[in-house]
């Protein structure tokens, strides 16, 4: 079954009627997330980030002029310092607050970093970023014990403090906060013992100045009452004695239990110490960090990763905790609630503790099923296949339906050329496909930098070459074949096309051409530009893993009611717009009764009425009702469900859609909120043609025209072909879309209305 409205605009007879505009079918939203480059700071499989601009601490070291700060500011090599000392902590160490230490990479990557905001930023400015910074750093600093040392003339003297609490066997952290009390620099050079992290670089400390290291201890034997670390300067020992006290770990056995049924089931657990960081058990060896560490999601923070707090259970596990107040959290999908408990742990214990999840809503029962478009089962690297077996746990850790673990074609040194999965063909996994759960083996066709990336689902066998461009195969590859001839092996196939990452590269020629089927990871604004432009599209969505966790963000399809869910229905389901994306709420929307996908016909000054709801297992925030891309209503709460009823007359045709969203600003940046566990969701449209006469926003189709216009300039001077054939064969799918749309304009440009 495809369900794909006539086109406005036929490329063999010409100008169809405007009656046929009114069922055109057009796109969806998913939550933009960003790509960003495996590696992180402290640990040693990894080479050190140079995160901060080399130019401006080479310039300060040249010119003392060049790194000079505003008062009350930081100069770049301080900066600098920060910016490490945070990535350190993130990448080596599960803390709370994650989101906060983000935003202070953040701020000091925009500001020093390779790529700074534009802009001379104030005296002002640089005084309140060092305030944040120093700020952040307090709140490190009450969470990993600080050893203050001053280095002086006659050597170096450690200020007394209260021992440090380890159990024995298991790793702590602490901060060593060296202040130079001499009058020059003081330069620290490799500790000798234990051997050098890469958190240890070499350290150049200012007269007067602190400047913290990053240090994990750990002891085996009880007895011992204190560490000694030494490090070195001028070629004298700078020895520091960490004063300890030892206790026995305890051992916590869990298990996890569905609360409705009684069954054991998998699921996401974070536990946090007595220590006030975040502890893990592992479902794969300490050296596979695909299952318990991702890449910061922000683009100019590249080379760091940082720690989930959480990792998953088959339904069992078994911890070395310090003793003392342990919290104990489950979660397993959009659907189950959260639940917490708090143990109190004494040294040396075995305990058993049993955490108990139900669903609040059964989505499924509903006829809305779960899945996530965009799965590549491989590890971080992305060029090794990760274990398969895992899949189906992880999968049902994270309550999602479907998943769709995606074939692609790479090139990049050292590793050369890869495709990635190879464990299975195409098609549906053997032994891990039923009534509740399926996960499909399907493909990402790729082209950089031109034509963009797209989401084969549904297909019987690989489309080839998998993936063209530089961008992707490396230099000298070409950008051919081009991908709608890949588009349209696999519509022959029976397949369906996923924009996989919103308005990029071809992505309005595919919307007017009619042959995209939902859009993935796209804007708000860019969603709202094809909707009033008259097109029908639904919205899905997915992690990328391993660039997140599988089904972080993810699409509800609701299915046709009859029978058992199968993954046929669940494809038709996004052919007729029956969708919304999430990364945690769900939604419902109808309009006179009518769900999301369908259309609503009305007479001019007939009445609306709209019923909109919305569930989730954290608090909300805003609740908004959305109209032809303005929003009309907007409920602000706390709670955790929130209902909208809108009533008003049908004065002219559009759609209505809704979301949600725990952030302030939901239209500044969708990805940012989403990338970092925001609690946000999109419903696709509702469509409401008045009079018979479609949507149709001149402007809206000018934008598009002039987004393939710009891409069409690039391909004609950047893109790389055996021939000129192959170029033109390209341009002229650019030139007869952007065309296509201009007719759009002149033919309906009063919008229908």
């Amino acid at each position: 079954m495809h369900i794909n409205s006539e086109p406005v605009i036929d490329r063999r007879s010409g100008i169809e009627e405007r009656r046929k505009m009114k069922r055109f079918a057009f796109g969806r939203l998913s939550l933009g997330l960003a790509v960003l480059v495996a590696a992180s700071f402290g640990v040693p499989r990894r080479a050190t980030a140079q995160t901060l601009s080399e130019r401006r601490a080479v310039g300060a070291a040249q010119d003392p002029k060049a790194g000079a700060a505003a008062p009350g500011a930081m100069d770049a090599r301080e900066a600098d310092h920060y910016y490490r000392l945070f990535g350190e902590i993130v990448s080596r160490c599960p803390v709370g607050d994650q989101e906060a230490v983000f935003d202070a990479l953040d701020a000091l990557g925009r500001r020093y970093g390779r790529r700074p905001d534009p802009g001379a930023p104030t005296p002002d400015d640089d005084a309140r970023l060092a305030a944040q910074t120093r700020a952040m750093y307090e709140k490190m600093r009450a969470l990993f014990p600080p050893v203050e040392v001053t280095i002086g003339a006659g050597g170096a003297e450690t200020a007394g403090r209260a021992p440090i609490n380890l159990a024995r066997g298991l790793g702590r952290f602490v901060l060593i906060e060296f202040r130079n009390g001499t009058d020059a620099p003081v330069t620290l050079d490799t500790p000798s013992t234990p051997p050098r992290r890469r958190g240890d670089a070499v350290l150049t400390i200012p007269p007067g100045a602190m400047r913290p290291l990053f240090l994990e201890i750990s002891i085996d034997r009880a007895d011992t009452e204190a560490l000694t670390r030494e490090w070195t300067a001028a070629g004298r020992a700078v020895r520091v004695t960490i004063p300890v006290k030892v206790s026995e770990p305890a051992t916590l056995k869990g298990t996890l239990i569905d609360s409705d049924t009684g069954a054991v089931l998998p699921g996401r657990v974070h536990i946090k110490g007595s220590d006030g960081v975040y502890h893990r058990a592992r479902l794969v060896p300490p050296d596979d960090p695909t299952l318990s560490e991702k890449m910061i999601p922000r683009q100019f923070a590249r080379n760091l990763n940082y720690q989930w707090t959480f990792f998953y259970s088959d339904g069992h596990f078994e911890i070395r905790l310090p003793p003392g107040e342990t919290a104990l959290t489950l979660e397993r999908g959009f659907e189950h609630e959260i639940t917490t408990q708090t143990l109190t742990l004494k040294p040396g214990e075995i305990r058993e503790a049993k955490l108990a999840s139900g669903r609040f809503i059964d989505m499924q029962k509903l006829g809305w099923i779960s899945g996530d478009t965009h799965v590549h089962w491989v590890k971080n690297p992305w060029n090794v296949d990760e274990d398969i077996n895992l899949l189906p746990i992880v999968q049902r850790a994270e309550d999602l339906r479907v998943a769709n673990n995606l074939i692609l074609r790479h090139h990049r040194p050292p590793a050369a050329e890869f495709q990635t999965p190879t464990y299975l063909p195409v098609g549906p996994a053997p032994s891990m496909c039923g009534p509740d759960y399926h996960i499909q083996m399907a493909e990402e066709y790729r082209n950089e930098p031109f034509y963009g990336h797209l989401i084969f689902l549904n297909i019987k066998k690989l489309v080839q070459p998998v993936s063209t461009g530089a961008g992707i195969m490396g230099p000298g590859a070409i950008d051919y074949p081009i991908n709608r001839t890949a588009i349209l092996n696999a519509r022959s196939q029976g397949g369906i096309v996923i924009e996989a990452h919103g308005l990029t590269g071809d992505g309005p020629a595919n919307i007017i051409d009619h042959v995209t089927d939902s859009l993935d990871q796209i804007q708000p604004d860019d969603y709202y530009t094809v909707l009033n432009a008259g097109f029908r599209l639904p919205l899905t969505n997915g992690s990328d893993h391993p660039m997140r966790a599988i089904g972080f963000v993810r699409a509800y399809v609701k299915i046709d009611g009859d029978g058992p869910f199968t993954y046929q229905k669940w494809i038709d389901g996004i052919r007729a717009r029956r969708t919304f994306t999430t990364a945690g709420p769900l939604l419902f929307l109808t309009v006179n009764g009518k769900d999301m996908g369908e259309e609503v016909r009305a007479g001019r000054g007939e009445p609306l009425r709209v019923k909109a709801r919305v569930a989730s297992r954290l608090p909300i925030g805003h609740f908004q009702l959305v109209r032809d891309g303005e929003v009309i209503k907007d409920v602000a709460t706390r709670a955790r469900e929130a209902e909208i009823e809108w009533e008003g007359p049908a004065g002219q045709s559009g759609w209505f859609a809704v979301r949600s969203s725990d952030k302030p600003f939901w239209e500044k940046d969708v990805a940012y909120m989403v990338h970092y566990g925001g609690n946000v969701a999109h419903s696709s449209a509702v469509y409401v043609v008045v009079d018979g006469k479609p949507i149709f926003k001149p402007e809206a189709a000018v934008a598009l025209a002039g987004m393939l216009r710009k891409h069409s300039a690039m391909v004609a001077e950047k893109g790389v072909y055996e021939n000129d054939a192959q170029r033109q064969e390209a341009l002229k799918i650019y030139t007869e879309a952007a065309g296509a749309y201009d007719q759009l304009v002149a033919l309906y440009g009063g919008g229908g209305k």
